[in-house]
C-alpha cells in the first residue's frame, strides 16, 4: 500500500513512503526466513544519519550500528545469494552467499557510494558524475563439451584497436575488479559497440596469457591457440568457478548478473543497497527538507545553491526499488518461484 501510494505522490514525499514500504517488506522477509515473531524485533533502524546540515544530496551519509532493522534484513537475505549461469543452454544456479552485517559495524557510507553500486544504474550514474560506477555486468556460461569449462563474458565501452590497448584494458579491469586476476583471458573482440572479453576459469599463474605461445591475433580478434587448450595439462589447470567468483547480484530474482564492489569490506546484495539508499532519502524528506526542496526546485533558491545534479539518478533509483523489492520478497520466501511468472503492475 505504501508503494502504491508513492506512485501517485509528488516527489516531495515519495522517498519517505517508499521507505515505509521497505520496512514492512524487510520485516516480512525476516519473519519468513528466520521464523521469528514480529514483536521480538529490536525497534531500531541500525543506521544513523550523519549528514552535514548543508550537504549536497549525493553527500548524504550514514553510519552502521550493531543491531536493528537493516542488520536483520541484510542477514536474512545474504544467505540467498546465488550465481546464475547457463548449463547446456539451460539456466541454473549455485549458492554464493553475501556477507552479513557484522563487517560494517561503525563504518560510514554516502548516498553516492550506494548509488554507484546499484545494478542497472551504472549508465546514468556515469553520465551524472563523469566517473566509473562500482558494478560490472557479466554473463556466465558453461561449455557444452567440458563440464568444468566456464566462460565469463564482460563487455566494456572502451574499444581497443591493438594488442597493446587490449593488454592495458584487461589490466584496468583487473585493477578495478581483483577477482579477475584468477580468470584467464581466452578471447577478445569488438562487437555491438563494445570491447568483448571472455575469461576462463584457468589457473594462469604459470601462463603468460598474452604471449605468442598462447595468444593469437587474427585481424584484431584475439584468442587462445586451440592446440594448447586441448593439452591435458592445460585442461587440468581449471579452477572451480565458484571459488574464484565473488557474490553476484541478480541471482535471487534471475535478472542480469552483476559483480558489485564490496562496501567497507562487505559484499552486499542489491536489495541491501536499495534499503540503504531509501533510508538516506527518507531522512532527507523527514529531517532535511530544505536540501530536498533545493534539489527539486532550484529556481526558487537561486543559482548559487542549485543541487539537482543527482535528481534524475535518484528518480530512476526509486522507480527501480518499487519494481524490484516486491519481487525479492516473494523470491526470498519461495526460493523456487520463477520471477518471470510474476507480474508487478505499474
Amino acid at each position: 500500500m505504501f508503494f502504491e501510494t508513492a506512485l501517485a505522490s509528488p516527489p516531495e514525499i515519495r522517498p519517505l513512503q517508499i521507505f515505509y514500504g521497505i520496512i514492512g517488506f524487510a520485516n516480512a522477509v525476516a519473519v519468513a526466513r528466520n521464523l521469528e515473531k514480529l514483536e521480538t524485533f529490536v525497534p531500531a533502524h541500525g543506521l544513523s544519519d550523519i549528514s552535514a546540515l548543508n550537504a549536497q544530496v549525493e553527500e548524504l551519509s550514514l553510519r552502521f550500528g550493531k543491531k536493528g532493522a537493516f542488520q536483520r534484513f541484510n542477514d536474512s537475505i545474504a544467505p540467498l545469494g546465488r550465481i546464475c549461469y547457463f548449463d547446456s543452454s539451460m539456466p541454473t544456479w549455485i549458492p554464493k552467499p553475501f556477507d552479513d552485517s557484522g563487517v560494517l559495524i561503525g563504518t560510514e557510507v554516502s548516498l553516492k557510494d550506494i548509488l554507484s553500486r546499484v545494478p542497472s544504474l551504472e549508465v546514468l550514474y556515469e553520465k551524472t558524475f563523469a566517473e566509473k560506477s562500482n558494478n560490472l555486468s557479466l554473463n556466465i556460461q558453461k561449455s557444452l563439451s567440458d563440464k568444468n569449462h566456464i566462460d565469463l563474458r564482460i563487455d566494456d565501452p572502451l574499444l581497443f584497436s591493438s594488442k597493446e590497448e587490449l593488454v592495458e584494458t584487461v589490466g584496468r579491469l583487473r585493477s578495478e575488479y581483483s577477482f579477475l586476476e584468477n580468470w584467464c583471458l581466452s578471447r577478445a573482440d569488438i562487437g555491438w559497440g563494445n570491447s568483448m572479453f571472455v575469461f576462463e576459469n584457468i589457473d594462469k599463474s604459470q601462463i603468460d596469457e598474452f604471449s605468442a605461445d598462447f595468444f593469437s591475433d587474427r585481424a584484431g580478434r584475439f584468442s587462445f591457440d586451440l592446440r594448447n587448450r586441448a593439452e591435458k595439462s592445460f585442461r587440468e589447470r581449471r579452477i572451480d568457478f565458484v571459488d574464484i567468483l565473488p557474490p553476484i547480484a541478480g541471482g535471487l530474482t534471475k535478472t542480469m548478473s552483476y559483480v558489485v564492489k564490496p562496501m567497507n569490506g562487505a559484499y552486499l546484495s542489491e536489495f541491501s543497497l536499495q534499503y540503504l539508499g531509501c533510508f538516506l532519502l527518507s531522512t532527507l524528506v523527514r529531517y532535511k527538507p530544505q536540501i530536498w526542496q533545493r534539489a527539486l526546485m532550484p529556481s526558487v533558491f537561486g543559482t548559487d545553491t542549485i543541487d539537482d545534479k543527482s535528481l534524475a539518478l535518484i528518480e530512476k533509483f526509486l522507480d527501480l526499488v518499487v519494481i524490484d523489492f516486491p519481487k525479492m520478497v516473494v523470491c526470498s520466501i519461495d526460493c523456487n518461484i520463477n520471477p518471470a511468472d510474476m507480474v508487478i503492475e505499474d
